[in-house]
């Protein structure tokens, strides 16, 4: 009995090159995904065992009153980043923050505040987290401030998110809930879970 191919077979048969192609292009696709993904699993890659200081040895660097602001390649300022030190233990490791004091400059928007005891840099610059309790406030007309935990920013994406408890204090009303995505530029903020609110008259 003669073998019988399927159309597909045919085609893969005349076109395997092709065939090759798509398979690469749709690995590609993965693996720009799951590294899209792992910022929010990971969010401050460590450095590689091979790089780690051994225990007990001196910081790489220290610094203290730290003032970095940082513009895009117009020259816009869109972050400025203080701290009363900052401490790498080794080249391409994250940074180590004590009393970071962080500040975002939308295009558009109000300027936007966030502090904390603590705070990591990753290596590269982009991100940064802020573990433990984090006060926010953003400057507009109207009051409005955050108080939360475990903050990590997406500095040049103008985009903030934390998976604790959070409490948004406005001049007029006040919010609660579990989790929190802050959209800095357009000035949206998101309680993801358990959200509760009370309204204040003026």
């Amino acid at each position: 009995m003669p073998e019988i191919s399927s159309p597909a077979q045919g085609r893969d048969a005349r076109f395997p090159a092709l065939r090759r192609s798509v398979r690469l292009k749709a690995l590609a696709s993965v693996s720009v995904a799951l590294l899209t993904f792992g910022w929010f699993v990971f969010p401050l890659p460590l450095h590689s065992p091979d790089s780690a200081p051994s225990p007990g040895a001196p910081p790489h660097l220290v610094m203290e009153q730290v003032d970095a602001l940082t513009t895009d390649p117009s020259g816009r300022r869109y972050r400025r980043l203080r701290a009363d030190e900052l401490r790498r233990m080794a080249p391409g490791a994250k940074s180590m923050l004590v009393r970071p004091r962080l500040t975002m400059f939308p295009v558009a928007g109000p300027r936007w505040h966030f502090e904390a005891e603590r705070g990591e840099v990753s290596p590269d610059g982009k991100n940064i987290y802020l573990p433990g309790p984090v006060k926010g406030r953003r400057d507009a007309v109207e009051r409005l401030e955050i108080d939360g935990r475990d903050f990590r920013f997406m500095a040049t994406n103008d985009y903030g998110e934390s998976d604790e408890p959070a409490t948004i204090h406005g001049a007029s009303f006040e919010a609660r809930g579990t989790g929190m995505k802050i959209w800095l530029e357009e000035g949206r903020i998101e309680l993801l879970a358990d959200a509760t609110g009370v309204l204040r008259p003026r």
